[in-house]
């Protein structure tokens, strides 16, 4: 332990260490994963060049961007453009980010690297040590399989905010009872009390030795890493009051001794608190209804085995209990998308965006009757509901089983919520998810099987509901005359825009009439034209054969001499001039007078 103030990179021991020596440099509140050191060294080969970054847990807090990723939206949670990023970047490699939170470096890099672990973590310390690399011509290369788990905090948006504080040191004595109407505080409790029936039932015997929290997390044994890393989160939670029912479901012989050394190999305290079960009926529900007949504590939640969760989750969920024991406890989580790394032995998931928030922070019955908006891992169940109850998972349903059983569960207990983030909810884009198994028409056929499930149930609202419900149908009904009036000029303009185009097809019909009578007219005209035209050319071929024929009588009656004796040419018809030619032509040439007979040619 060093002094991160000082220039503890220059004190001794450090200027004992030599070349080839080798350290890890972490911060005092880091939770290990199994092995880190052997992973890092591992990771490291033979390179002296190289410092290794260990993976950070629960969530990424720093960003590195890469060329690929300069593009994302400022703000993640619009589902347009950064589902277009997403898209784009399942096409491409993806990239871990180096933390700086666990290094292991050569020991004579300390003097240049020390100076940068100044830098809180959350503050971009990671990506103030891969500029020192790129500077320096070195290398920063992530151990896939080495994890750190930080008790950072996050905020309503996704982002670090701090450091976790130790658990709240308030006394609380648990109930005695944990059957719901013997609580006060849930829905069925306040509405037995209301019409004068109390609890006269027996307690819970084994109240005093149960734990606060039962853990039911479901696991295939095929997700090892991520499995290690659900254990790496458990083991650095400021509250211990917990055990893990870890419900291997349909697991193989492999799958069983990768989930056995997944165990053995967190801290001793924890191995004490894993209890394993193995369920082989098929469905989603059967692993959860075996695990929670098989939890012993007061609340139990579902933890699945490729989720994280913050340092104070479980110390949250106590401090809800302590101001309404008995309802449903329910925290704020968080999304971050994520992608399988391809080229490993263990599916390990690596970010492609920055934590958003995707779901409301406080719960509302009314608001879920739509759909689901709480993850699993937010919300923890109090034992009675299950144990006292006989509440159940439906196993007959392929999706949307935990959102059922928070209705039926709601509509006894009621909730308290806060707005505090305690979990990540990893939204795998592509394989390894539960919405890669099921189809759209089975989620869908599930969520119609949920809703006409729940037109069957009677529903108990907490007090505090009718308030909400009156301030939700106040804003339904101010929404509705804002919408009719909306409306009602939507239809005035309409009507306008009717009235409008009415007039516009009416005008347009008359143009178009008129324009039929324009063309006809202009047909007719056009046929007479040409009528005229072939008359005109008749009569032009008329006058021509006419004129020919006068010329030629005109010459006749000069030749023979005979003008005198018959009538003006110009008088006579074509027949007349026809007959006057061809009885001249019979005749002689007359005598000249004077002059010389005219040569025709």
């Amino acid at each position: 332990m060093v002094d991160g103030s000082r220039d503890w990179w220059s004190d001794a021991p450090a200027r004992d260490l030599g070349v080839g020596d080798l350290a890890v440099v972490a911060d005092a509140r880091w939770v290990p994963g199994p092995d880190p050191v052997g992973r890092l060294t591992a990771t490291r080969g033979d390179s002296p060049e190289v410092v290794v970054d260990a993976r950070v847990l629960p969530v990424e807090t720093t960003r590195v961007v890469d060329d690929h990723e300069e593009d994302l939206p400022a703000e993640p949670g619009d589902p347009h453009g950064h589902d277009q990023i997403v898209q784009r970047l399942l096409r491409l490699a993806p990239t871990l980010r180096v933390s700086a939170a666990c290094c292991l470096v050569e020991a004579t890099l300390l003097p240049e690297l020390g100076p940068l672990w100044r830098v809180p973590v959350a503050d971009g310390r990671g990506a103030a040590v891969a500029a020192w690399a790129d500077a320096s011509g070195r290398h920063v290369v992530v151990a896939t399989t080495a994890t750190v788990f930080l008790p950072v905090g996050v905020d309503s948006e996704g982002a670090p905010d701090g450091l976790v504080g130790p658990m709240a040191a308030d006394a609380f004595e648990p109930p005695s009872y944990s059957h719901p109407g013997a609580l006060a505080d849930t829905s069925l409790g306040g509405l037995l009390r209301s019409v004068g029936l109390p609890w006269t039932g027996p307690e819970d015997p084994g109240a005093a030795d149960r734990p606060f929290l039962s853990i039911v997390t479901r696991t295939q044994g095929t997700r090892s890493q991520c499995l290690e890393d659900v254990l790496t989160c458990l083991s650095g939670q400021t509250n211990r009051d917990f055990e893990v029912v870890l419900a291997c479901h349909r697991v193989d012989d492999d799958g069983r001794a990768d989930v056995r050394r997944v165990v053995e190999s967190q801290p001793p305290w924890l191995q004490e608190r894993v209890r394993t079960i193995e369920v082989q009926r098929p469905g989603r529900s059967s692993p959860l209804n075996e695990g929670f007949d098989a939890a012993r504590g007061r609340y139990i939640v579902m933890l699945d085995d490729d989720d994280t969760v913050l340092a104070h989750w479980v110390e949250t969920f106590a401090a809800l209990e302590r101001q309404r024991p008995g309802r449903l406890l329910r925290a704020t989580t968080v999304r971050q998308d994520v992608i399988p790394l391809d080229g490993h032995d263990q599916l390990c998931a690596v970010p492609v965006g920055n934590a958003f928030a995707a779901w409301a922070d406080t719960f509302d019955l009314a608001d879920h009757l739509r759909v689901n908006h709480t993850p699993c891992m937010s919300v923890a169940f109090p034992r009675g509901l299950f144990h006292d109850l006989g509440m159940r998972f439906d196993e007959s349903l392929p999706a949307n089983e935990d959102w059922d059983f928070l209705l039926r569960a709601a509509g006894l207990v009621g909730a308290h919520s806060s707005t505090e983030v305690t979990s990540i909810y990893r939204w795998w884009l592509e394989r390894a998810s539960s919405r890669e198994l099921h189809s759209s028409d089975e989620w869908d056929d599930a969520r119609e099987r949920v809703l006409a499930k729940l037109d069957q149930t009677v529903l108990i609202l907490p007090p505090e509901s009718t308030a909400r419900i009156r301030e939700v149908t106040d804003k339904w009904r101010r929404e509705a005359v804002e919408l009719a009036t909306s409306q009602h000029q939507i239809i005035l303009q309409l009507h306008e825009v009717g009235s409008s185009h009415e007039r516009t097809m009416a005008s347009w019909q008359l143009t178009k009439e008129r324009l039929a009578r324009a063309t006809k007219r202009a047909e007719e005209a056009t046929r007479s034209a040409k009528r005229l035209t072939r008359q005109l050319e008749k009569q032009k071929t008329r006058f021509k054969r006419r004129q020919r024929l006068m010329r030629e009588a005109d010459d006749l009656l000069q030749v023979t001499g005979t003008r005198a004796e018959h009538p003006s040419v110009f008088a006579m018809s074509p027949r007349q001039l026809r007959g006057l030619i061809a009885t001249l032509q019979r005749r002689p040439a007359a005598a000249p007078r004077g002059r010389s007979r005219p040569t025709r040619h």
